[in-house]
């Protein structure tokens, strides 16, 4: 497990490799994925001069696991939009979806309740499904006409 001091040393020196003496760590946060190291220009650090304040930049993200640094735009570093293609890319976990969730409850109820009620409760949920869709079977797929019906 990385730990804080492990992450500000690495930004720390990406920073002077990218801009000897000109770059600081301003700000860490712990984040359950990763540490998310924020950094400003030294001379706003030092003096609190607006002037020499870097405004654009996003943050530094230090994998908590295998110490992998990775940067981030301001945009996605503000909403939050990192974490879930954080996960998906870099840590390879699917993300879940309300369709995700749907299926889970389908399966349940037609584990529990049988078929014709999970295909009642599948209309309910999406109301423009057709009768036929919302069946889901393999046979009712194949009755396109009459002839094709078993």
């Amino acid at each position: 497990m990385i730990d804080r001091e492990f992450a500000v040393r690495l930004v720390e020196a990406q920073l002077e490799r990218e801009s000897p003496g000109q770059l600081l760590v301003a700000h860490v946060e712990e984040h359950e994925l990763v540490w998310i190291v924020s950094y400003q220009s030294a001379e706003y650090v030092r003096t609190g001069d607006f002037s020499q304040q870097l405004v654009g930049n996003g943050p530094f993200l230090v994998d908590r696991v295998d110490g992998g640094l990775h940067s981030i735009g301001v945009v996605s570093a503000v909403t939050g939009a990192w974490e879930a293609d954080y996960r998906t890319r870099i840590r390879k976990t699917a993300t879940r979806t309300a369709v995700d969730d749907l299926h889970d409850e389908i399966r349940q109820a037609t584990a529990t309740r049988g078929r014709i009620f999970a295909m009642h409760m599948l209309r309910q949920r999406i109301p423009a499904l057709a009768h036929a869709e919302g069946v889901g079977d393999s046979r009712v797929e194949r009755c396109r006409a009459p002839r094709d019906c078993p």
